[in-house]
């Protein structure tokens, strides 16, 4: 079985690749620059319904600073997020910082966001910062049937400030990542996922300088494996069990944006008339697949763009979880998930301008929803780490 092991981790390692630089200063904007100073409150709701199909609704406000920042055409996005219902309120916090840069070639304006830091009342914190060749929320001027991909490599860092956890990872815009973790107690982890489905999480524990580890082998025949070795008491443990990868073959990330052109405004949106009846319409789809915590990802954004900025942000999310590290289950099929569904709408704006206006497609006013996925891989961080001094105990 450790034979079989070593040759699953030579196998990871090689099919690496080199990491994303760290990202750069404010792109390059075009040349005219124009003032970025508005106030925007939005509002809506938020229904999250578990595996069990039971829904909880939130109602949500939100309000948003934009102000410039350094560098041409460069706005600063400052949000406050407050859901409420049952439950403790929670309230997050959002800062993007957003560029329109020109691209000579397509004789067009790219919305670029190259960086954002999300943080809300639970303690949990992530920030990402974007490499050069940063994803494209939008393009300028808008044109019906225009499409993009926004693959980014970014870096990501999360933090539970309760829980004492983080997770520093570097993206490669395929979604294959490295990571640098420390679970609980200040031991140091390191996660390898690459894009041919092999993967490997370990640490050292238990007073030895061997890293014990967990390995995850692409399927096979339909079948994964994930192998358990405890280095120092030479204890493994394997785990069999059906592929829950939703591609074949696979792919770990993708996000995608077309410009649907004019649209009404839905009746979810519930925008004020002052704002308009009809707005433009950017259309989103992202994926995510998480070899280590398997966690697979969806996520749909209608983004409405009119004269005042973004009038309504649509989304709809569904974050599946196969692996259960507390009960060292792992399925097929879901052991977790949630569906997450946001309207917001544009109920206030004052002192907008141009630059706001056309940027403000890349703010991330779904910022309770995206930091679900953080907070849930943290938890799975100290869950790997109590399975293995379980084994290691036994």
């Amino acid at each position: 079985m450790l034979k079989r092991l070593g040759a699953v981790l030579a196998l990871a390692g090689c099919s690496g690749g080199a990491l994303p630089g760290a990202a750069p200063n404010a792109p390059a904007p075009p040349a005219a620059t124009r003032s970025a100073n508005a106030t925007l409150s939005y509002a809506g709701t938020l229904e999250q319904t578990n595996t069990a199909g039971v829904t909880t609704s939130y109602a949500v406000t939100e309000n948003v600073t934009a102000a410039p920042a350094a560098g041409q055409n460069v706005v600063n996005y400052h949000g406050q997020v407050v859901q409420s219902g049952k439950g403790a309120q929670l309230t997050t916090t959002f800062d993007a910082t957003v560029a329109q840069v020109h691209d000579k070639v397509r004789k067009s304006d790219e919305v670029t966001r190259f960086k954002a830091a999300l943080s809300n009342s639970n303690g949990v914190s992530a920030t990402t910062t974007y490499a050069k060749g940063n994803g494209v929320f939008d393009v300028l001027p808008e044109v019906q049937g225009a499409a993009w991909t926004n693959t980014a490599a970014r870096v990501v860092s999360a933090a539970n400030s309760q829980a004492g956890s983080t997770l520093d990872d570097r993206y490669q815009a395929d979604g294959s990542y490295d990571e640098r973790a420390v679970p609980v107690e200040g031991l140091k982890a390191t996660a390898e996922s690459y894009p041919d489905g092999n993967a490997v999480y370990q640490w050292p524990f238990g007073g030895t300088y061997m890293n014990s580890s967990i390995a995850y082998t692409p399927p096979k025949f339909g079948k994964m494996h994930v192998v358990f070795t405890d280095a120092a008491q030479h204890v493994t443990d394997l785990i069999t069990f059906h592929s829950w990868y939703p591609s074949n073959p696979l792919i770990l990330a993708s996000d995608t944006a077309s410009d649907a052109g004019k649209a009404g405004l839905p009746k979810a949106c519930r925008v004020a008339p002052a704002f308009g009846k009809t707005a433009n319409a950017i259309d989103e789809s992202e994926t995510r697949v998480d070899l280590v915590f398997g966690e697979y990802e969806t996520t749909q954004r209608t983004a409405y763009v009119g004269t005042a900025g973004l009038l309504c942000l649509q989304v709809h999310d569904v974050l599946e979880t196969h692996y259960d590290y507390v009960a060292l289950a792992f399925s097929q099929k879901p052991l977790m998930t949630t569906t997450s569904d946001e309207v917001l709408s544009l109920r206030k704006s004052a002192g907008a301008s141009g630059t706001t206006l056309t940027s403000a497609v890349a703010m991330p006013l779904d910022a309770n929803v995206a930091l679900n996925a953080d907070a849930l891989r943290l938890q799975d961080a100290v869950a790997i780490y109590k399975s293995l001094r379980r084994i290691d105990r036994r």
